[in-house]
């Protein structure tokens, strides 16, 4: 029963790198402050349940690496963020006036939350590029158009995307509720669901989309902290870092795997377009890694990134993909000159493998000045 959950349950989702999930009845009120890292409903049928678990994961992951990169923060002396000012949570309804409305306007009030209300898509659009939503409810009862492609363009908003989604439909409406989830709302009410299981599902939404980005914020602030602007750490503090990355895969049993861009002169260029194009390049693999990877400059033009949880094919793809997008940059005009190759490598730490050992095994394949820097 996830409305009492056992001390053995609360104390497992405290543990680094473990996700504690809570399972329940779309119809039931879940309860409000577990700190689970997933409350996800079963009615809603597996896809939902699956995204509900692999959010769960990856919040997991997160608040792993996050003690991770604190401990390495101390160990360089680096101060560690301070306490933020947390605004109170705000949820939009965008939609006609619904009974349900007065519902969630009362418990809003209720917890010290607020509620916003745009009666026509054109007004929600403006209001989620205006104010930063918590929350969003969308009625699609009796225009479920409107609704569907609204909760489709919050995921394509790089800004909105993990924005909790609520769908308001027609009893027994299956065709837009399946739509909804294709298109990644969080959860779904007709006019027979009770207002409390609504609303608790909710703030259950909003207090662990909260969570998740308290820890990311965390993480780009100490990687900065560590790296600078572009969050590239310096040989020694990725190689310390690494270590700990290391030990705590090996303990739990978890894949790490590393990858190695070299970035190199490219034919023609000239130095200026050559300097620029690698700062971009070197910029890039510092902001396109997921906010539990960390990322170094351990040379000249030479980029290393470690994939946490990440067997070498997936870590293959991830730097694949870093690279033709880094690449992109290396044309400063339609028929120049590229000013940069990209080279790279991708090694997956080996059971009982030192940090060391992995990363000099990724280095394998460039000069053998790169792996002096080991030494």
């Amino acid at each position: 029963d996830c409305r009492a959950p056992s001390a053995s349950l609360a104390a497992f989702a405290r543990k680094p790198g473990t996700a504690a999930c809570g399972l329940a009845s779309a119809l039931a009120p879940p309860p409000v402050g577990l700190d689970l890292d997933c409350l996800a409903p079963l009615d809603l049928g597996p896809e939902l349940l699956l995204r509900d678990l692999q959010e769960a994961h990856r919040s997991a992951l997160a608040a792993e690496e996050l003690c991770r990169r604190r401990a390495t923060a101390d160990r360089f002396t680096i101060e560690q963020m301070g306490a933020l000012v947390v605004a109170e949570p705000r949820t939009l309804y965008v939609g006609e006036p619904h009974p349900m409305f007065l519902a969630l306007q009362a418990a809003h009030v209720a917890r010290g939350a607020a509620i916003d209300a745009a009666f026509t898509t054109f007004s929600g659009f403006d209001s989620l590029h205006d104010v930063k939503f918590d929350a969003v409810v969308l009625n699609a009862a009796r225009d479920p158009n409107m609704a569907l492609s609204l909760c489709g363009a919050l995921r394509r908003n790089a800004r909105l995307h993990n924005v909790p989604t609520a769908l308001l439909v027609k009893p027994g409406d299956r065709t837009t509720i399946d739509a909804a989830i294709e298109r990644g709302a969080s959860v779904w009410a007709s006019s027979e669901t009770p207002p409390s299981a609504l609303v608790g599902w909710l703030f259950e939404r909003i207090e662990a989309a909260r969570r998740r980005a308290a820890v990311e914020d965390e993480l780009d602030w100490l990687r900065r902290r560590l790296g600078g602007p572009n969050g590239l750490l310096p040989l020694d503090r990725f190689t310390v870092h690494l270590e700990a990355m290391a030990a705590d895969a090996h303990a739990a049993l978890r894949p790490l795997s590393v990858a190695v861009l070299k970035i190199e002169r490219g034919p023609g260029a000239g130095g200026a377009a050559w300097e620029d194009s690698a700062a971009a390049v070197e910029e890039l693999a510092g902001r396109l890694v997921r906010s539990y990877d960390i990322s170094a400059l351990i040379g000249p033009g030479t980029v290393v990134i470690a994939f946490s949880n990440a067997h070498e094919a997936a870590a293959r793809t991830s730097a694949d993909r870093i690279v033709a997008v880094a690449e992109c940059t290396s044309f400063a005009a339609p028929g120049s000159p590229q000013s940069a190759l990209i080279r790279h490598a991708v090694a997956e730490l080996a059971p009982g493998e030192s940090a060391t050992g992995l990363l000099a095994r990724a280095l394998d394949p460039f000069p053998t000045d790169l792996r002096r820097l080991m030494i």
